[in-house]
């Protein structure tokens, strides 16, 4: 499974070996529940800033690619940021991350922070694509189930599988 943070300030670089720039977001289609490219960073003024996945040759600790192109639909840092909220209109979460197959690139979650404090104590909560509506200020999670990782200090974790 890959994060936004795997791809974030990779360089891309043409077939030719021309570098094109560094990848800053990820256009995403919510509906299809898809990654359909990467957004990147120009060092020159261009419109064309999008990497389409059918386009890339290789990801590694670079990209490269046959094309580029604009893009004008929807980024993560679109929805990055916006409340979750349950069937009962309470906020369990704010998108912090996409969680993303490293087989077909579909998206299967969202990485929830929940605050500093609750972070520490009960972990980052991940919720199903599958159980989500985006709305325009929101995202709805109507689904029953959800995942919860929890970061253990090293030492203690030692200490349990001791």
């Amino acid at each position: 499974m890959y994060k936004l943070k795997d791809f974030k300030y990779l360089d891309t670089y043409n077939c030719n070996g021309k570098k094109l720039g560094t990848i800053n977001d990820i256009a995403i289609n919510y509906f299809d529940k898809s990654i359909e490219g990467f957004i990147i960073s120009c060092k020159i003024f261009s419109k064309k800033n999008y990497v389409p996945k059918e386009e890339i040759v290789a990801i590694g600790s670079s990209i490269i690619t046959k094309a580029v192109s604009t893009y004008n639909g929807l980024k993560f840092s679109d929805i990055k940021g916006m409340d979750i909220i349950n069937k009962k209109g309470e906020v369990i979460g704010v998108v912090d991350e996409l969680l993303i197959d490293d087989r077909d690139f579909s998206i299967k979650g969202l990485i929830a922070s929940t605050g500093i404090f609750h972070k520490f104590v009960y972990g980052k909560r991940i919720f199903l694509l599958n159980d989500t509506i985006l709305g325009d200020n929101n995202v709805l999670y109507y689904g029953e189930q959800e995942v919860i990782f929890k970061s253990m200090p090293h030492k203690f974790w030692k200490q349990v599988n001791e």
